[in-house]
């Protein structure tokens, strides 16, 4: 998946998550967003080496 792509997909799922909240929420839900993207191998890493230390 390329970049564009991502991107295109991810304003596609908002507008529906949008209008889901608007439909089924009572607060007001800002148009703000911001998003942190991570690799999930740092997490999955950060888990096992919990793991070995408890």
């Amino acid at each position: 998946m390329d970049r564009e792509t991502f991107e295109k997909d991810m304003k596609q799922l908002l507008e529906e998550v949008l209008k889901m909240a608007e439909v089924y929420c009572y607060n007001k839900i800002s148009c703000n967003f911001n998003f942190i993207l991570s690799d999930t191998n740092e997490f999955e890493a950060i888990i096992m080496q919990r793991e070995l230390t408890a």
